[in-house]
């Protein structure tokens, strides 16, 4: 008996020794604990502690956010109770933050909580689009499209651009576009589709347009085969020929092979271009893109507001005209029609001075903003075009009020009504960095 009990109470030792080992353990590995108050918030920017929620846990924590908008102080913690606010997020966002234990021996499980964090659109103003004129004289041969597209990387759906297009002229009135970085994402702004992808305006029938694109173009892009009888304008008796000029800038809509890109080569978009001073045209397009940094990653740009513009042809006469559907001068039987070409081309501007309320145009005193119109003869007479690159010219002939380009085609539009008249009706040369 005495060597049984002796037994006994040597494995009541073991026991023992086995249970203090066990709890010493639990102690030095605890079960990792995390739980959060909530897991959805309503932001309000007016609630204050109504943008909180409190992290419970006993081991250290920290927590990320998924969207850059999305700021919350603090960002990791201690073990105990810790209150997480949410400072902002912006509207029409929906966010989470993810809280995450931090791992403090190499056994530790790691526990995981979300919070979803979303803000309400701001109710929108009724405002009409800055840039889109506003008619007033009707005109039975204008036809008005609005081509709708989607950003490249932040996958926005915008406008891409308003036009009135003249379907017995067969040429372009007028095209209104914004101007904005997120345009642009396709890459520096020289990003463009190639081959260039000249096809017709799919709301416009053959006849209402002019045929300026591949016979071909439903094959579009070709692999095996070139394009076939590409079109074009017949040059004049007198010999000068046309480009297919764009209204609004293939740059200015950047992205290889996008539909963003690819919509600026409609038809609705392009008139018979032969500018007397080439090279002020240029300066003017470039005018637009260098307000961005070429670094699409830069937090820096020097213009964050939207550039509205509307750019422009003034049909004088009518007295120059050519045909379209043509290959090596010559006319496609069946289809070939006159294109009546513009004598002059415009381009309006308007954006606010400092290019960074962060306000809709609508919404900023005139002080705030700035326009200014251009006035750009074409070289129909085949006199030969300024393009000497040595070539400097005086700003002042080409500048002027947008009333006063409203006024040289003969008042049948106003260009940017939504915002005061003092803004249109002058401008200020130094304002665009043009003195």
């Amino acid at each position: 008996m005495k060597t049984t009990f002796e037994s006994l109470a040597l494995v009541a030792v073991l026991v023992s020794a086995a249970s203090a080992c066990d709890n010493a353990s639990q102690q030095e590995n605890p079960e990792i604990k995390l739980s959060v108050s909530t897991h959805s918030i309503i932001f309000d920017e007016s609630a204050g502690a109504g943008n909180a929620f409190t992290v419970t846990s006993n081991v250290p924590w920290r927590a990320e956010g998924n969207v850059r908008s999305l700021e919350f102080d603090p960002t990791e913690g201690n073990a105990g109770e810790t209150e997480v606010t949410v400072t902002d997020i912006n509207p029409g966002m929906t966010g989470t933050i993810t809280v995450t234990t931090v791992r403090q021996n190499v056994t530790d499980d790691v526990r995981e909580e979300k919070v979803s964090v979303t803000r309400a659109a701001e109710e929108p103003e009724n405002y009409g689009w800055a840039e889109m004129p506003e008619t007033k004289i009707q005109n039975a041969d204008y036809k008005y499209v609005t081509h709708y597209t989607t950003t490249v990387e932040s996958r926005k759906t915008v406008r891409n651009y308003s036009a009135c297009y003249d379907i017995v002229r067969h040429n372009p009135v007028w095209v209104a576009y914004p101007c904005h970085f997120c345009y642009r994402e396709g890459g520096n702004g020289w990003e463009r589709t190639d081959p260039d992808p000249w096809h017709p305006d799919p709301l416009f029938e053959e006849d209402e347009q002019s045929i300026i694109y591949a016979a071909n173009y439903d094959k579009w892009p070709w692999t095996s085969e070139p394009a076939d009888g590409y079109q074009y304008w017949s040059p004049l008796d007198n010999g000068p020929y046309f480009t297919r000029g764009h209204l609004l800038r293939s740059a200015d809509r950047s992205g290889h092979d996008t539909e963003i890109n690819r919509q600026t080569f409609y038809p609705t978009n392009i008139a018979p271009e032969r500018l007397k001073h080439p090279l002020v045209h240029e300066e003017l397009e470039r005018l637009l893109s260098e307000v961005w940094t070429d670094d699409p990653d830069t937090q820096a740009r020097e213009v964050t507001d939207t550039v509205y513009v509307v750019s422009g042809c003034y049909y004088e006469d009518d007295e120059y005209y050519v045909y379209d559907a043509c290959h090596e001068d010559d006319r496609t039987p069946g289809k070939s029609k006159i294109c009546y070409i513009p004598a002059a081309e415009y381009k309006v501007y308007l954006r606010s001075k400092s290019g960074k309320t962060g306000k809709p145009v609508q919404e900023c005193p005139a002080e705030e903003l700035m326009a200014i119109g251009f006035w750009l003869p074409q070289d129909l007479e085949n006199t030969g075009q300024i393009k000497d690159e040595g070539w400097t010219w005086d700003w002042e002939d080409f500048a002027m009020s947008v009333d006063e380009i409203e006024n040289r085609i003969g008042g049948g539009f106003e260009f940017f009504p939504e915002v005061p008249d003092a803004v249109t009706a002058s401008f200020n040369l130094a304002d665009w960095g043009l003195q």
